[in-house]
């Protein structure tokens, strides 16, 4: 209900007999109506089909041959529930356009970006490529909605929104060089996080800025500044200023940019079809010392423990490449889920190994088990902003994209992931099961050229 007053001043109450789109509670009522319409055309479609409803826009999938009657009773239910059309819009065909998509279907499903959209993209891209260029935040913010809607498609580039989102929140590096007097007004100014919180009278210092280094020394408290070392009466100090109108590309975000510029380009198609198998990894670490392990079941084999493929690997911080331990310690615990999403990709790629030239169409989903929740969650996002974690996974979607697989991650308890548990800790780990294993499935794969795919970006 709502109210509305007429030219005399009189209040007027109003009820809504249906519900137009715009208002707050327009999702709701419409969902509902959808959702109705769905479940009747379901009951009269007795054929094979498949139908997905968008707000208003319905797509309905059927065999080539009953496809003009299925569509007939389509059209004659809307038409008989008073649901008003736009027949200019209704298709019968094997390619058409659906919420931004280009769909087709007359050889192997597959989507791809209209050419407005991709036209659109490329412009937006190309400018983006070269290290050092500048964009406003306004202006990026677009971009990266757009790409996000983009990569909710073409999922293997979505681990790579990373880089972006740390591009629009990154602050502006300014340069300010102080006498101690300045400086020391700097200091009555700063808050715990180091943040300025008031403008400055002897300084060109803005409020919101963050002072992060004085005289090449990192600040992390007050304290620090006391350890910079001035000359001739000044020292300089570099500021972060997250309110600066534009930001500046650096070389790995340019290389990123490309890589999406290279893809739209290509026009790579998003296939819809697959097919699966089942798999479990897991991984361990303590102190220095870690490890992966993971197995898979063949087609046509009882589950035991003589009929799995499988792998283990250990592994030390000297053998780790130095971008992985990006926290500066030789303790491998704190990357546990990185280890974990490695263990995923480590398996993926052995079940791949396992399975060469055997996909012909389309792309194959592997559903694979992992007791780690927060890899889980990481995998169904296909994003992180946490290294060495966001690494891990873009190498996984690297591998993805070059083997035409989709990695599907579901959750198990740990208890009931033994097999993979006692993998990745090694023989001393239940010896007895591990007697039972055919050492002729071992696989034993090039760990380390898997891990490193994401630094490959710009080669």
């Amino acid at each position: 209900m709502f109210a509305a007053i007429d030219e005399r001043g009189d209040e007027h109450w109003f009820q809504y007999n249906t519900t137009h789109f715009g208002c707050s509670w327009a999702a709701y009522w419409w969902a509902r109506v959808a959702a109705a319409f769905m479940r009747i055309l379901h009951i009269l479609l007795h054929c094979s089909h498949f139908l997905a409803i968008y707000v208003d826009d319905l797509l309905g999938l059927f065999p080539k041959q009953s496809a003009p009657l299925s569509a007939c009773i389509c059209v004659l239910l809307a038409k008989g529930l008073g649901i008003p059309l736009s027949w200019h819009k209704l298709q019968l065909c094997d390619s058409l356009a659906w919420i931004g998509w280009r769909l087709s279907f007359a050889s192997d499903p597959v989507a791809t970006l209209p050419d407005d959209k991709r036209t659109r993209l490329l412009n937006l891209l190309k400018p983006l490529t070269k290290a050092g260029a500048r964009i406003g935040r306004k202006e990026l913010r677009k971009i990266i909605g757009l790409l996000c809607w983009f990569t909710a498609g073409a999922r293997w580039l979505k681990p790579f929104l990373c880089q972006w989102f740390h591009c629009l929140l990154k602050p502006k590096m300014v340069l300010q060089n102080l006498d101690s007097l300045q400086l020391c007004e700097v200091c009555g100014l700063l808050n715990g996080s180091l943040v300025v919180q008031g403008p400055c009278k002897h300084c060109d210092v803005q409020p919101g800025w963050t002072l992060l280094t004085v005289g090449s020394r990192a600040v992390k408290s007050q304290q620090d500044i006391l350890w910079g070392k001035a000359k001739n009466g000044k020292i300089w100090c570099k500021f972060g200023d997250p309110a600066c109108s534009e930001v500046r590309l650096t070389k790995e975000e340019a290389k990123v940019a490309f890589l999406f510029y290279t893809v739209v380009a290509a026009d790579v198609p998003i296939e819809l079809r697959s097919s699966w198998q089942p798999g479990a990894a897991d991984a361990h670490a303590e102190g220095g010392c870690a490890g992966i392990g993971g197995w898979w079941l063949p087609a046509n084999c009882a589950l035991t423990p003589e009929n799995i493929c499988w792998f283990s690997i250990e592994l030390a911080p000297h053998l780790l490449p130095s971008w992985f331990l990006c926290q500066g310690s030789e303790d491998l615990q704190p990357y546990i889920c990185a280890l974990e999403a490695f263990a995923q990709l480590t398996l993926l790629a052995c079940q791949m190994e396992h399975t060469a030239g055997k996909i012909s169409q389309g792309w194959l989903a592997v559903r694979q088990r992992c007791d780690n929740m927060g890899v889980v969650g990481a995998n169904d996002k296909a994003l992180s902003m946490k290294r060495p974690l966001a690494d891990v996974l873009q190498s996984t979607t690297m591998f993805c994209a070059r083997h035409r697989v989709q990695l599907h991650i579901s959750h198990i308890a740990g208890e009931r992931n033994d097999w993979a548990d006692w993998l990745s800790r090694g023989r001393s780990k239940n010896p007895k099961w591990w007697s039972r294993l055919s050492a002729e499935k071992r696989f034993e794969p090039n760990w380390l050229e898997l891990l490193c795919l994401c630094q490959q970006l710009g080669s």
